[in-house]
């Protein structure tokens, strides 16, 4: 995949951007670090931790990984984590997404402590966002708002959002109502979601799901953000066909090597927000 057209979305380019920015301005000999609770051993989860830690290493933050059980109980993960929100010397946790469906997620992150909470999706400080008060964004939220910028994006356009989860489509929502976008949101219950996206100038997809839409009713010029993650025949592949869509849109995000480093990289500018506290 040729990631040099112009209207391809480089993420691996812009996320040396903006790690690179964060390793000018640290100035001490104590370094940011960032703790990971990866439960079970989910291969996705691995490969985004793995992830994590090369960005980590790339601008010298340090890390802590908690490699802990599949059957661990929610009494036992949330004492931990009250034990690291205790340790002064980690600036940043996070609980490496999906968790097992024996955890209550919401009781897990709502635990995490709100000035170490990187990811942003602690329930307080998801409801800060939606009223505007500062806090951590979370990561995802995060990268729209930065290709946005990158990419001249206006406001008076009209976004479709197929995907409204908690950790992901929510926040995005949140995030462009905020920036006065016109939005119409879809889930796997939407009918006719062709016809939704008909006369959009943004298309965000975050469902995890491939989508064999009939691509000819959508618009040329529209910036397509391909969040969804698809493994067929071991290839990664996104929700959205790349390669018929491409040649179409004003901007698109390719999978893999789109979203996903950017939202690594917020995730550190996130943890050195928080070491700055």
């Amino acid at each position: 995949m040729n990631t040099k057209i112009k209207n391809i979305i480089n993420g691996f380019y812009y996320s040396n951007e903006i790690l690179l920015n964060i390793k000018n301005k640290i100035k001490n000999k104590k370094k940011p670090s960032l703790a990971i609770l990866n439960i079970g051993k989910n291969i996705s989860s691995h490969i985004y931790i793995k992830n994590k830690i090369n960005a980590c290493k790339k601008i010298k933050f340090t890390y802590q990984i908690y490699n802990l059980s599949q059957n661990i109980s929610q009494f036992k993960l949330t004492n931990l984590i009250f034990k690291l929100n205790k340790k002064k010397y980690i600036n940043g946790i996070i609980t490496q997404l999906p968790l097992p469906k024996t955890l209550n997620i919401n009781h897990i992150l709502i635990n995490i402590n709100i000035k170490k909470d990187v990811d942003g999706l602690n329930p307080i400080n998801l409801g800060k966002i939606m009223i505007n008060e500062k806090t951590f964004k979370t990561c995802i939220a995060a990268v729209i708002t930065y290709i946005f910028k990158k990419k001249n994006i206006n406001n008076n356009l009209y976004a479709t959002i197929i995907g409204t989860s908690i950790t992901v489509g929510t926040p995005i929502i949140l995030e462009l109502l905020k920036k006065n976008i016109s939005i119409t949101t879809c889930n796997e219950f939407t009918n006719n979601i062709i016809f939704k996206i008909k006369n959009s100038n943004i298309l965000i997809s975050a469902v995890g799901k491939i989508n064999k839409y009939n691509y000819d009713i959508i618009k040329n010029k529209i910036l397509i953000i391909d969040i969804g993650i698809n493994k067929i025949n071991n290839k990664t592949i996104g929700d959205l066909d790349f390669f018929k869509l491409k040649n179409k849109t004003k901007y698109i995000t390719p999978i893999p090597g789109g979203v996903g480093p950017i939202t690594v990289a917020m995730l550190l500018k996130n943890t050195f927000k928080a070491y700055n506290l």
